[in-house]
């Protein structure tokens, strides 16, 4: 199971990821808050009308593909029988954990179970910020945790058998990802 979750490093340049941070720091609202059954962070959903995707929308999604490519060959996936041949992008999901935060609490979850998710195969996310303590992409039926680093790009299954969470973090840095999944089309 491991050999399906790659991180790979330096995927963003660190004035990108410090640019993204601040273009969602100028543009959140309250109405970003998520806070329920067990969640709780502030996400903004980047969509073609939103002014962070004319900024970098189109560069984006080349960096996805990249990785996604860069995925398959490294894990031998290249038939359609192990996935899809042709997979769609979903918006991008751009959250931030809010360090030494009392309310949050560590969900373990999986990207694919819930109404509307099903045909998801693979998440990609990168860390936008590299918190000073603790905030790991966390396994734990394999206990395996990710150190997030900004820069770096997580890639694996979306399916229940790699159920994750994210670990809250400590220190004055919070934890900013972006995040997309890939669909079967």
């Amino acid at each position: 199971m491991i050999r399906y979750i790659k991180v790979y490093d330096n995927v963003m340049d660190p004035m990108a990821c410090n640019k993204l941070v601040k273009s969602f720091e100028r543009n959140m609202s309250s109405h970003n808050l998520i806070n329920g059954n067990g969640n709780r962070y502030e996400e903004m959903i980047i969509t073609e009308e939103t002014r962070i995707w004319n900024e970098y929308g189109p560069q984006l999604v080349e960096l996805y593909n990249i990785g996604l490519n860069t995925y398959r060959q490294e894990c031998g996936l290249k038939t359609s029988k192990q996935i899809p041949d042709k997979m769609g992008m979903e918006q991008f999901s751009l959250k931030k954990y809010v360090a030494n935060d009392p309310g949050y609490k560590q969900r373990i979850h999986s990207d694919s179970t819930e109404r509307g998710t099903h045909t998801r195969f693979i998440t990609a996310m990168i860390y936008l910020t590299t918190p000073e303590q603790r905030g790991e992409t966390e396994f734990p039926s394999i206990r395996l945790k990710i150190t997030p680093t900004q820069g770096s790009m997580i890639i694996f299954p979306s399916t229940w058998t790699y159920m994750y969470s994210e670990n809250p973090c400590m220190g004055l840095i919070s934890k900013y990802t972006l995040t997309t999944h890939f669909r079967a089309q």
